[in-house]
């Protein structure tokens, strides 16, 4: 079966990045966060490059974004 999997609009992108500034994390600190093993998928997020869904909603749920508008 397919992984599921979602990109950030241009516009989801500018206020992930917004709202991640004010974290005041780097994006090292919020993949260990999100139990992720790397910065990987954090950096693809911020491109706007697909990533898996569960990870892209724990993002958006850590920078407390509403995933369905970013």
């Amino acid at each position: 079966m397919a992984r599921q999997s979602l990109s950030a609009s241009e516009q989801g992108i500018r206020q992930a990045k917004q709202a991640f500034r004010r974290t005041e994390l780097t994006q090292a600190l919020l993949a260990a966060e999100l139990g992720l093993k790397t910065r990987y998928s954090i950096w693809k997020f911020f491109k706007g490059e697909s990533v898996e869904l569960y990870i892209f909603k724990a993002i958006c749920f850590r920078l407390r974004l509403d995933w369905e508008e970013i």
